[in-house]
C-alpha cells in the first residue's frame, strides 16, 4: 500500500549535502556522442576512518568534471551538493573479502566547493565550481539580465 502512495506523489526533493575528504585521484573520461566530460572520484565523510565512516563514489559532469579533474587530489576537503544514485531504489551491494555484504553509495554532484588551500605549489583554483541546472555550462551570455 505504501508503495502505491509513494508512486502517486509528483513533487519530491532529494538533495545530499556532504563535507568529505577526497581519497582517490579523480579519473576523467568523455562519454556519448556529444563527448561530455565525466569525472569520478571517491570520498570519505570523516578524517579518522572507522566502522562508522561512509564512503561514496562521486561523479561530476561537463565543465565541473574538468575543474575537479584538474584541481582535486587525495586529501583535499570538499563540500558536495548533489543527489544519490541508486540501483532500483537501493545502494549497490557486493560481497567483501571477508564474506560480509557491503553497500556502495554513489552520488552525482552538481556543486563542489574546495574547502582547503592547494598544497605543494598547486596553482590556485576557483573556490566554487557549480554546474548549471540542466547540465550545460553557464556563461555570462546565458543570463537573461
Amino acid at each position: 500500500m505504501a508503495d502505491k502512495q509513494f508512486k502517486k506523489r509528483k513533487n519530491h526533493l532529494q538533495k545530499l549535502i556532504l563535507i568529505a575528504t577526497v581519497i582517490s585521484a579523480p579519473e576523467m573520461r568523455y562519454v556519448g556522442n556529444e563527448s561530455k566530460a565525466v569525472t569520478n572520484f571517491r570520498v570519505v565523510n570523516d578524517d579518522a576512518i572507522s566502522d562508522d565512516s561512509m564512503f561514496l563514489n562521486v561523479s561530476v559532469w561537463n565543465k565541473l568534471a574538468e575543474i575537479c579533474n584538474e584541481h582535486l587530489k587525495p586529501g583535499r576537503t570538499v563540500y558536495l551538493e548533489g543527489r544519490l544514485r541508486h540501483d532500483n531504489g537501493n545502494p549497490r551491494t557486493f560481497e567483501r573479502k571477508d564474506g560480509n555484504t557491503g553497500a556502495s553509495f554513489e552520488m552525482t554532484a552538481f556543486e563542489v566547493k574546495f574547502l582547503d588551500a592547494p598544497k605543494d605549489g598547486d596553482e590556485a583554483e576557483p573556490a566554487t565550481a557549480t554546474e548549471a541546472k540542466n547540465g550545460a555550462d553557464a556563461g555570462e551570455e546565458d543570463y537573461p539580465f
